[in-house]
């Protein structure tokens, strides 16, 4: 499991400033696709308690994180899993679940998040700049 504090900045863009940007930096060969998947009880207890429980599926890779509200931001907990672990989670999702269907997982470990995270500050260092204008 790793750990990390999440303070992130979210800027809307349209289309064509999506499209510039992926010009601009060389990043069409880049783009991931992923789906999340959110899990909570049916009364929210999650929720009403300021957490979230996500699996992430990219292409390469599956991961559990848990996320809690602290002072400095938003603590994610990360778990990247093997294929019997990832049926057990599966199971037990199942039980507490708000979702109708729990998708099968694959987990596969994957050394892409140092790239995405390069690719995150990049983003934040243009709409920096776009700001100081």
């Amino acid at each position: 499991m790793y750990t990390n504090l999440e303070i992130e900045f979210k800027c809307k863009i349209d289309k064509e400033t999506y499209l510039k940007l992926l010009k601009e930096f060389y990043l069409a060969n880049y783009v991931n696709k992923q789906t999340n998947y959110y899990f909570d009880t049916l009364d929210y207890k999650l929720r009403n308690k300021h957490i979230t429980l996500r699996i992430r599926e990219k292409e390469y890779n599956v991961k559990l994180t848990l996320k809690t509200n602290v002072s400095e931001g938003i603590l994610e907990k990360h778990i990247i899993l093997d294929k019997n672990d990832a049926k057990k989670i599966r199971f037990e999702l199942a039980k507490i679940s708000r979702a109708r269907t729990v998708p099968e997982l694959h987990f596969i470990l994957d050394g892409s998040m140092e790239y995405g995270d390069k690719i995150d500050k990049l983003l934040l260092e243009i709409s920096k700049g776009e700001n100081s204008d």
